[in-house]
């Protein structure tokens, strides 16, 4: 259905004669295998890290509303395209505004990352990462507001464009990436979801079944941040599915084993994406919403429900 749905109507016909190599209408043709598909298996990717970045962090934290974006990887990377947009620096790339803009995502959230993994290294207190995290929100989104006051329109209209989110602007190259991160880092989260099960028992036990905790914790904030990072590069942040999705996913399969939840939140999470591609194009006239928008505005309410039911639960 996603790829019917757009600014100019397929035919459920036109994509059949498309896929059996019997179309003769190259403007379809365009659109659907340049446009529609790239976007598509954009959302798929997206689909898939967000909600196994959440799940990670929820276990990292022990906190059920813990995202994706809470250790400031998001931020740095605004940052990174803020620097850029805003203050009009050229990364001195050839290949055009959008690929120093994903280069730029990149280089902020990365170095981010670094910034908590050497704090990690001497602290290692989840609860002041996690305030050092927001801080870290709050700093990038203080510079952010200060490159915004001293820009002019255009640039100020472009960067607004990209917080919003857009799942249309991938290209197959940019899509290799996606491919090459979620091949590189997917694996590990299933592959220690058993370690990760044993997490939320709390550290004491952990330490005396010998479980490596710090390591653990570190791959999760690695993992987390690449996956996130890349997301956020190519398609602009992307609010409340790395949040809401797992708690679907608990309710679905009704478990809390990590590889049952890594497996539901990877398939609850594509479907979710897909449902709001498909939402972002009901607009008439030719109208696309920002995924952003539509992200936040059925992941509200329900990240809402979701906290009161767990306080009336609380509370019984």
């Amino acid at each position: 259905m996603d790829l019917t749905t757009g600014s100019i109507p397929i035919t459920l016909g036109q994509l059949i004669d498309l896929l059996r190599g019997l179309s003769n209408d190259e403007s379809i043709n365009n659109i659907v295998l340049y446009f529609r598909v790239p976007k598509i298996i954009t959302a798929i990717f997206a689909g898939l890290f967000l909600p196994v970045s959440g799940l990670m962090m929820q276990t990292f934290f022990r906190n059920p509303i813990a995202g994706p974006y809470i250790l400031g990887i998001s931020s740095g990377a605004s940052l990174g395209v803020a620097t850029i947009t805003l203050l009009g620096i050229n990364l001195g790339l050839f290949s055009g505004l959008l690929v120093e803009t994903v280069v730029a995502a990149f280089i902020g959230s990365l170095g981010v990352l670094w910034l908590l993994l050497v704090i990690y290294k001497r602290i290692r207190d989840i609860n002041s990462l996690l305030i050092i995290g927001l801080m870290i929100g709050s700093g990038a989104a203080a510079l952010i507001s200060l490159f915004q006051y001293f820009a002019d329109q255009q640039s100020l209209q472009q960067f607004i464009f990209w917080t919003m989110g857009s799942l249309q602007e991938t290209s197959y190259q940019q899509i290799i990436v996606l491919v090459c991160v979620g091949l590189l880092v997917l694996w590990i989260p299933f592959r220690y979801s058993n370690r990760m099960d044993v997490l939320l028992l709390g550290d004491d036990y952990s330490h005396q079944i010998g479980l490596d905790v710090d390591r653990i914790r570190m791959m999760m904030i690695i993992v987390t941040a690449l996956l996130t990072a890349s997301v956020t590069a190519f398609c602009g942040p992307i609010a409340f599915v790395g949040i809401a999705v797992p708690h679907l996913a608990r309710m679905v399969f009704k478990t809390y084993r990590h590889l049952h939840l890594l497996i539901g939140s990877s398939i609850i999470g594509v479907i979710v994406m897909l449902f709001c591609d498909i939402l972002c194009h009901l607009p008439s006239d030719g109208i696309v919403l920002p995924i952003n928008v539509v992200t936040s505005m059925l992941g509200v309410p329900m990240v809402v429900w979701i906290v009161m039911t767990q306080h009336k639960l609380g509370q019984q």
